[in-house]
């Protein structure tokens, strides 16, 4: 093929390929805004006002939570700011109202030694611990004293689950947690 003709085959090709983009990038563009338009309509009829939502961006550990490598939007609700003590001791009392709890739970009861973190709540059923919750900040993991009371309760095969109380903990969460142990 000659010089010319493969200048003219390449604008030719540039042409059509900006020609097929442009269209399919309008017909795209006009469907995200229907589905986007539509969506706004269903929140409106829900009541909820956009205005005061937070829909910043923020990172996650994907645990339900925004956290790890990617980023997720994330809304505030009003739950996000009560205690997560406050909101797993009423998951537990209405969710598991056969189950027992105990609050500061030291590991010395279950044969720790050293100077083990307590527990912040133990679940116990028939008198026998089930589970252990620990109420921790991001670096608490660090500690000794919390490698303690974990290797204690792994030692004696009860599982030990964290909530980061920096973290929103909603209901939702807590109680899809909680029904993989209990």
């Amino acid at each position: 093929m000659s010089l010319f003709g493969k200048l003219l085959k390449n604008v030719v090709s540039d042409t059509v390929g900006k020609a097929v983009s442009d269209t399919v990038g309008k017909a795209v563009s006009d469907s995200v805004e229907k589905a986007v338009s539509g969506i706004r309509d269903q929140v409106k009829e829900a009541g909820i006002d956009l205005e005061k939502l937070d829909l910043s961006a923020s990172s996650g550990d994907g645990s339900g939570h925004a956290s790890g490598s990617g980023d997720y939007f994330k809304i505030h609700l009003p739950e996000d700011d009560e205690d997560v003590r406050d909101k797993l001791l009423k998951v537990l009392a209405e969710g598991f109202p056969q189950c027992e709890v105990r609050e500061n739970v030291s590991p010395l009861t279950i044969g720790a030694w050293g100077k083990p973190m307590d527990y912040s709540v133990g679940v116990y059923k028939d008198g026998e611990p089930a589970l252990f919750i620990m109420f921790i900040s991001r670096n608490t993991t660090r500690l000794r004293a919390y490698r303690w009371a974990k290797e204690a309760a792994a030692a004696k095969g009860i599982p030990m689950i964290n909530f980061v109380r920096s973290y929103p903990n909603r209901y939702e969460y807590i109680t899809e947690r909680l029904h993989k142990y209990l």
